[in-house]
């Protein structure tokens, strides 16, 4: 009777700690939109940038504190997709975001012809 009391009270701490102690409520869609916020202060803080714009940023849940997802580009009517990852630890967080290559190359070729 008394190992079955143990036992029961040992199960319970760890149903307690697994599911209260180590929770993240992070909201992917708060989330996605402090990456685009993010990602538009970088491209307004350089003018040869200008037109490129973050259209949207998708994220899905890959584990607990980690999102996967998709960036969303347009630059001159031109849409370009590229990889996010999202990983949060408590207060912190951090993004990693592949950059629009295509639409990089078009803009730097852009100004280079506006230069000649």
């Amino acid at each position: 009777m008394r190992q079955t009391f143990l036992l029961v009270i040992m199960c319970s701490c760890m149903l307690s700690m697994l599911g209260g102690g180590c929770t993240y409520t992070e909201n992917k869609d708060e989330l996605a939109a402090w990456v685009k916020s993010s990602i538009e202060e970088h491209i307004a803080k350089d003018p040869d940038w200008a037109g490129l714009e973050v259209v949207e940023i998708t994220l899905v849940r890959e584990s607990l504190n980690k999102f996967n997802g998709l960036a969303e580009f347009r630059y001159d009517g031109e849409t370009e997709y590229t990889n996010v990852i999202v990983t949060v630890d408590g207060d912190s967080k951090i993004y990693q975001c592949e950059p629009p290559r295509k639409l990089i190359i078009k803009r730097l070729a852009t100004l280079g012809s506006s230069v000649n």
